[in-house]
C-alpha cells in the first residue's frame, strides 16, 4: 500500500471509531434519551462526548497498532529485522 492509502487510512480511523463511539452510545443510552424529555438526566448528554472521544482514540490506536505490525512484517521480510 503507498502513502496516499495509508494516508486514506489514517484519516478514515478516527471517522469510523467515532461512528462506533456513536452506536456504542446509542446503545447504552436507548432507554434513557426516551425518559431525558420526561425527568432530565445529564448523564445521557455527559455520555455521548465520551464515547465518540473514545471511540475516535480507539480507532487511531488500532490503526497506528496495525501500521507498526505491517512496517514491522514488511522490515522481516525485506531482511531488515524488526
Amino acid at each position: 500500500m503507498g502513502q496516499r492509502g495509508e494516508a486514506a487510512l489514517g484519516c478514515l480511523a478516527p471517522v469510523v471509531g467515532a461512528a462506533l463511539g456513536a452506536g456504542v452510545w446509542w446503545r447504552l443510552a436507548q432507554g434513557r434519551v426516551r425518559r431525558f424529555e420526561a425527568a432530565a438526566d445529564p448523564w445521557v448528554l455527559v455520555e455521548l462526548p465520551v464515547c465518540l472521544l473514545g471511540g475516535v482514540v480507539v480507532g487511531v490506536f488500532g490503526w497506528a497498532a496495525a501500521r507498526a505490525v505491517v512496517r514491522r512484517r514488511r522490515g522481516a521480510r525485506d531482511g531488515y529485522g524488526g
